[in-house]
C-alpha cells in the first residue's frame, strides 16, 4: 500500500511540476527594445558644405564624399546655394548594424558580402535635398574585406530602417584603401559583394523561452561575410554556413536577456535558446564586442 501511494505521489508531483513549467512559460513577456536601441546606436555626422572646391568630405570612419550644391536640387528644383548640409550615417561594424536594426541579406536567406552600410541626406535649412536628374555624386567606402561589386539602395522598413535592398546603377572604380561609388541617389547605401555559396539548404530554428517572442532580437551573424540576417523563429540559409546566433531581449527595468551561440550549418538544426541575465551596460558590452 505505502509503495502505491508513493507511486500516486510521483505522479502528481511530476504533472503539477510540468504544469508550473508551462505556466511560467506562458507568464514569460519581452519588453520593446526600441528604446534601447535608440539610445545606444551612433548617430549621423553632420557636415557644412561651405564652397565647391575638390576636396573630399572626411568622415569619422573613414569615408569620403566628392560633391558640391550642383548635385542637389530642393523641393523647387533648383539646386541649393552654399552652405548647404550633409548628414552621414557609417555602419561599417556588425554591432553598430544590430543597433541600427538593419539587414545585410537579401530575399531573405542569401546573406550579401557586406563591405558597409551608409546614409546620407542632405538639406538647405530645413528643407531636405534630392539628387538632380542624370547627376551623381561619389561615395568612397573604406575597403576592409575586398569582395565588392555592387552597390545597393536600401528602401522600405520601419522608420528610417532599411529591410531590404534593390541594386543601382554604378559607376565603380576599384584600389585598394576604397571601393567608390557614383551614386544617383540619397538615403540608405549598401557596399555589397555576392558569395559564392554551394547549393545546400539549410534550416536553422530557434526555440525562445515564452510563447509571445516578437519583441526578441533573433540574428543571424555570418562573420565570413561581415553580413547580418534578422530573423523571427527560424531561416533557411544557403551554403553551408558558420552562423552565430544571437538573441538578446528586454524583460524588466534594467533586466535584459542574452544569448549567443556560433554553429555550422551543413544540416537541418533546431537551436534551444539559453538566455542570461544582463545589466543595460551588460547588454551594450555584448552587441559592441560581436
Amino acid at each position: 500500500m505505502k509503495i502505491f501511494k508513493y507511486i500516486i505521489a510521483v505522479i502528481v508531483l511530476t504533472a503539477c511540476s510540468k504544469d508550473r513549467i508551462e505556466l511560467l512559460e506562458e507568464n514569460i513577456s519581452y519588453e520593446s527594445m526600441d528604446s534601447f536601441l535608440e539610445a545606444n546606436r551612433p548617430s549621423a555626422q553632420v557636415f557644412s558644405v561651405d564652397t565647391g572646391d575638390s576636396g573630399p568630405i572626411i568622415a569619422n570612419g573613414g569615408t569620403q564624399l566628392w560633391l558640391d550644391s550642383s548635385v542637389f536640387v530642393g523641393p523647387d528644383g533648383v539646386s541649393p546655394s552654399y552652405p548647404f548640409e550633409v548628414r552621414l550615417l557609417e555602419l561599417y561594424s556588425i554591432s553598430d548594424m544590430i543597433l541600427w536594426d538593419v539587414t545585410t541579406g537579401r530575399d531573405g536567406n542569401l546573406p550579401l558580402f557586406s563591405e558597409g552600410i551608409m546614409k546620407l541626406n542632405a538639406f538647405k535649412d530645413s528643407e531636405e535635398l534630392s539628387v538632380k536628374f542624370g547627376k551623381e555624386y561619389s561615395v568612397d567606402f573604406v575597403r576592409h574585406h575586398g569582395q565588392v561589386a555592387n552597390l545597393f539602395e536600401g528602401y522600405g522598413g520601419n522608420g528610417s530602417q532599411a529591410t531590404y535592398w534593390l541594386p543601382s546603377t554604378i559607376d565603380l572604380v576599384d584600389n585598394q584603401s576604397f571601393v567608390t561609388f557614383g551614386a544617383s541617389s540619397i538615403g540608405w547605401l549598401h557596399a555589397y559583394g555576392s558569395p559564392s555559396l554551394n547549393a545546400i539548404n539549410s534550416h536553422l530554428s530557434l526555440d525562445i523561452p515564452g510563447f509571445d517572442t516578437q519583441n526578441v532580437k533573433q540574428i543571424f551573424i555570418i562573420g565570413d561575410y561581415n553580413a547580418l540576417l534578422p530573423v523571427q523563429g527560424g531561416l533557411t540559409l544557403k551554403g553551408g554556413l558558420n552562423v552565430k546566433v544571437v538573441c538578446f531581449a528586454k524583460q524588466g527595468m534594467d533586466e535584459y536577456k542574452w544569448f549567443e551561440k556560433t554553429v555550422n550549418l551543413t544540416t537541418n538544426k533546431n537551436i534551444e535558446v539559453v538566455f542570461e541575465t544582463v545589466s543595460e551596460q551588460g547588454l551594450l558590452s555584448k552587441i559592441t564586442s560581436l
